[in-house]
Order: C-alpha cells, then sequence, then structure tokens
C-alpha cells in the first residue's frame, strides 16, 4: 500500500471520527464542560506576558514588605535551636568541623547546609538585617501559595482569581507556624516555597502532559528534604496523591503510573543525594549510619543502641488519639514544663483549618460519588486533597510535631479556598456566583483569624549584635578542650579558636562503649580543659559523674557576659 493511501485512509477516518463526536447535540455535561474550557481559555487569554510580569511582581513585592514588616514588629529571635545548634553546626560546617564537633548539642549533624545560611547571617550583619533578610525568603512560601490558589481558581475571571488568591496568602500569613518563624531560624517555612511550587509544577505536568514539570516536582523535594529531613513526609505525599489521581483519571493505567512514579522519584532521589551525599558519606564512614543518630533502628550503627530516636512527648498515645488530634488543635493548649504529653508544640496554638479539612473534603467527594459527578477536569484539587492527605499521615506517623507541618499548614487555605468557591454553587445552588465568593473568603478568613498566635519561639528587642559576644574575649583558650555541661550554649562556641577541641558531658545519647571509648579520647590527649555553664546555674551545677575522672574548679570561673545570659568557663583537672 503507497504512501499516499495510507494518508488518505487516515484523514477519512480522522473526518468521520470528528463528525461522530461532534455533530450530535451536546448533553448537559458536555456543554459544562465546552463552557468550563471555554472559561479556561479566556482566563488565560486575558493574561498578556507584560501583564503576567506585572502581577507576578507585585505579588512577590507585596508578600515580601508585608512579612519584613511583621518581622519588624516581633523583634530579633532567639529560639532555643538557634542558641543550641542552628549557629553552631553552620560554623562547623563552615570550618570542617562538623563530624568532630557537633556531638556536644542537643541535635547533632541537623541541617548543616541551611545552618551554614544562618550562621553566614549572623556573622555578617545585624540581627535586625538577619530577621529582613530570612522574612524575604519565607516570604517566598507565600507568593507560591497565591499562585497555587490563582492556578487551582482557573476557571474563574481574573479579578476574582486575584482577590481569592490574595485572601489565601494573608490567611497563610497568620497561621500559627508561619507567623511564630516569621524572621526566624527555625526553617520549616523558609523551605516551604519549594514544596508548594512543587505541587504547581506537579500540576502543570499533568495538565500540559509535559513529564519534565514532574521532574522539576521532584528536584525541589529532593532539594529541601536533603535540606531538612522532615520534608521527606511530603516525598511520601506526592508519591500518594500520583497513585490515586493518576488511577483517578486514566482508569487504572498501570504502565502511566509506573512512569509517573519512576520519574518523581528518580528526580527527588537526585536532588536529595546532590544536597546530602557528602555529609552522609562522611557520617557512614564515622558512625556506619549516612543520618546518625537517627532510625539507627535500620542502619545498625555500633556507636548507638539500634533504635530510633523520637520524642515521645508528641505522638498521640492510642488510635482514637490519632484519629482526633486534627480536631484536639483546635483548643488552644498550654504545656507545662515537664509535661509527659503534648499536643502539637511547645509554645500554645490553635488551628481549625485541619479539623476543618477531614470534614468538608470527605463530605464533598462523597456527594461527588453519590451524585455520579466524574469530571477529569477536578483531577487538580483531587490531586492537592491527596497530597494533603498522604503528607499528614505520614507526619502523624513519623513526628506529630505540627511544626514540621508548615508547608502544608501554608496552603490550607488555600484548600479549603478552593473545595468552597468550586463546588459550593454545586452544592449550595446558589443563583449568584458572587455569594459563593464572598462566603467562602469569609470563613476562609475566620478560620485564619481563630488561629492567630499569642506566642512565639523567643523574642528580643533589636541590637546591635546577635549574642552579644566577640572572639576577642576568648582568644587565650586556644588549644582547649572545651566540655559543654549546659544546653543552649552552642551560640557562644564559634567564638572560641578555631584549634579548640569540643565536647559535651554528660552525653545524651544512648551510647554504647565502643561510642564512649572513641568519644572520650580528647580527655587524654589535651591538657588545657575547660568546663562551660550558665553561670547562674554554678551553684546548682552538679559534679560530673566520677567515672569521667574529671574535677571542674567552679572556685576560678572566668564569667563573660553575652546579651543571652552569662557564661562561665571554669578550668577542669582530669584524672585518668
Amino acid at each position: 500500500m503507497s504512501p499516499l493511501v495510507i494518508a488518505n485512509e487516515l484523514n477519512h477516518n480522522l473526518l468521520k471520527s470528528f463528525n461522530y463526536h461532534f455533530s450530535v447535540r451536546p448533553s448537559v455535561r458536555t456543554r459544562a464542560l465546552g463552557d468550563s474550557m471555554h472559561r479556561i481559555t479566556v482566563s488565560f487569554g486575558r493574561i498578556r506576558p507584560v501583564a503576567s510580569v506585572i502581577i507576578g511582581m507585585t505579588v512577590l513585592l507585596t508578600n515580601a514588605a508585608v512579612v519584613c514588616i511583621i518581622a519588624r514588629s516581633l523583634g530579633a529571635d532567639i529560639n532555643w535551636d538557634l542558641l543550641n545548634y542552628h549557629f553552631y553546626n553552620g560554623y562547623l560546617w563552615a570550618h570542617g568541623k562538623l563530624i568532630q564537633d557537633s556531638l556536644c548539642t542537643e541535635q547533632s549533624y541537623l541541617d548543616p547546609r541551611l545552618n551554614f545560611f544562618y550562621y553566614l547571617l549572623i556573622r555578617n550583619f545585624a540581627p535586625l538585617t538577619v530577621n529582613l533578610i530570612i522574612a524575604g525568603f519565607q516570604s517566598l512560601g507565600i507568593s507560591a501559595a497565591w499562585l497555587l490558589c490563582f492556578h487551582l481558581l482557573k476557571i474563574y475571571n481574573i479579578r476574582t482569581r486575584l482577590i481569592l488568591s490574595s485572601v489565601a496568602a494573608i490567611s497563610a500569613i497568620i497561621g500559627p507556624i508561619f507567623w511564630s518563624e516569621i524572621g526566624g531560624t527555625m526553617g520549616d517555612t523558609l523551605l516551604a516555597s519549594p514544596i508548594i511550587l512543587a505541587i504547581f509544577f506537579s500540576l502543570i505536568s499533568q495538565e500540559r502532559d509535559r513529564l519534565i514539570y514532574l521532574f522539576f516536582a521532584g528536584l525541589l523535594v529532593g532539594f529541601v528534604a536533603g535540606l531538612k529531613f522532615t520534608n521527606m513526609i511530603y516525598a511520601v505525599g506526592f508519591v500518594f496523591a500520583f497513585i490515586l489521581t493518576t488511577l483517578y483519571r486514566y482508569k487504572f493505567n498501570i504502565r502511566r503510573l509506573v512512569i509517573v512514579e519512576t520519574i518523581f522519584c528518580f528526580s527527588f532521589l537526585s536532588g536529595f543525594v546532590l544536597l546530602y551525599f557528602n555529609i552522609g558519606y562522611l557520617l557512614f564512614v564515622t558512625y556506619k549510619n549516612p543520618i546518625f543518630p537517627y532510625f539507627n533502628n535500620i542502619f545498625h550503627s555500633p556507636y548507638i543502641g539500634n533504635y530510633a530516636i523520637r520524642d515521645e512527648r508528641w505522638f498521640p498515645q492510642n488510635l482514637i488519639g490519632y484519629i482526633t488530634l486534627p480536631f484536639e488543635f483546635v483548643v488552644r493548649h498550654h504545656p507545662k514544663p515537664n509535661q509527659q504529653h503534648i499536643i502539637g508544640m511547645e509554645i500554645p496554638f490553635r488551628t481549625i483549618f485541619p479539623a476543618l479539612y477531614f470534614i468538608i473534603s470527605p463530605s464533598i467527594l462523597l456527594y461527588l460519588y453519590f451524585k455520579k459527578i466524574k469530571n477529569n477536569e477536578l483531577y487538580d484539587i483531587f490531586f492537592v486533597l491527596s497530597f494533603f492527605a498522604g503528607s499528614f499521615f505520614v507526619w502523624e506517623e513519623v513526628f506529630s510535631y505540627y511544626r514540621y507541618f508548615a508547608a502544608a499548614e501554608m496552603i490550607f487555605p488555600t484548600i479549603l479556598l478552593v473545595l468552597l468557591v468550586r463546588w459550593g454553587r454545586l452544592i449550595m445552588h446558589w443563583r449568584h456566583h458572587s455569594m459563593t465568593y464572598v462566603a467562602a473568603a469569609l470563613l476562609v478568613a475566620t478560620a485564619a483569624a481563630y488561629s492567630l498566635p499569642d506566642s512565639n519561639w523567643g523574642r528580643e528587642a533589636f541590637s546591635s549584635s546577635y549574642f552579644g559576644a566577640s572572639k576577642r574575649e576568648f582568644k587565650s583558650y586556644n588549644n582547649a578542650l572545651l566540655i559543654v555541661g549546659f544546653r543552649p550554649l552552642g551560640f557562644i562556641l564559634p567564638y572560641f579558636p578555631l584549634d579548640d577541641r569540643i565536647i559535651g558531658l554528660p552525653e545524651h545519647l544512648g551510647i554504647t562503649q565502643k561510642f564512649q571509648k572513641k568519644y572520650l579520647r580528647p580527655l587524654l590527649d589535651y591538657k588545657n580543659i575547660y568546663y562551660l555553664t550558665d553561670a547562674a546555674e554554678i551553684k546548682n551545677d552538679r559534679e560530673l559523674p566520677a567515672h569521667y575522672g574529671v574535677t571542674v574548679n567552679y572556685e576560678n570561673c572566668s564569667i563573660y557576659k553575652t546579651s543571652i545570659y552569662p557564661v562561665a568557663v571554669c578550668p577542669v583537672q582530669h584524672t585518668p
């Protein structure tokens, strides 16, 4: 058969198919779908390239200005983790001492690349400048949430999308986690923008059938997971969402599912390895565990017990507790010192968004199911709902610590707003569209105002320097062994000479004899040994256990004033 005959046959078949599908009178649902697609075309068509740039820049600058103004009003961030290891671990990473000296802190080896960013800022800028720079980067997460909401409302006109997306962005700013972290070093909200952009790229990938966007999404999630381990939960959320939405949209097309999951997982692992490989390699060579001291129930390092380190205070105590946890967040809890079980976080907070999600989203999905309404154009919001559900279940099982759910909290208002707007008219049968928009915006704004926190992780007035310390004060302690006996003291350690060695006693890990032999070796190698503690705690400080062979001379301590609290440096005698 000649190529000309084949071409004619194909044209004939295509023409028959076209006439069959489009010559019949369209059904109500077909017309509705056509109207929706027309609105999509019109709404995007109205945004010219120049206007898109102007809108984007306006959103970025407005969000940055708002968040920076709030950061200025809240004061300098002095959270416990900053005093413990955020500044110190960045210093260790900068000078190649991470593996050697990080164990003197409470959270060892965590997030060194991210902490290096904080170290550079604090070493080179005043506290106000540091907080404003961090706040500027945090505002990118708000802009990403705005973009996601704007995209999910694509079937509406530009004015509606602009207004509702702005409501979602403002609501995200006053969330308990974001508000309490503005300008601070916690890092959860700082790294939220890549996660939210990954959701956006995943949706674009499915809409345009361009898998390159899926690769970008996985790469972004891998990067932020390499910077901060707690973001691993979102990788599982994406995998879960791809499974559900691919099966939903492509009717159990296993080949499509395998392709999507393979691309995402490959790009995720590429991003993660690129950011974390050298750190993991050093830890594996030193301790036989690439994420030492965590998850040793998997890696079985001989330097620590074979168990996974986790803070049991946050986890629900039974199955009922896991089921009701989102609803317990509705009431503000006030944790007490040494409390055995704490709901959510150490600081008082409340939020109604998780409870609303688990009430409204199943209700709408059940309504659509029983009404037999199935439309492939709904997969985008279904993807976001699946992503949130998958991430939440993994978070609840692995952490149950609310601060680690920051990126999801920032899209809570978007999820709720889009659910109410896109299906409010369908369920309520309101004649005027504006009623749906106003009601949805008011509900989201009210829920956000209810969640506005009244506490933070520690703030103080802005001063000329972050910790009020100077290297000149500690230059005489060169070539010495420093024993950290009080936590947090990590903020003062970078001001000591670089050739000092640092350990913490007593050890805070479930150590083995092999670990202790290696860790205590510096006690034999150094002649100049000093013990560091809070000067106010000297009278209450207990002697170190006798088996260390360490005697602290509390009578000859030198006291150094800082903007946090005075630090005592006491000479030590070691008897092997």
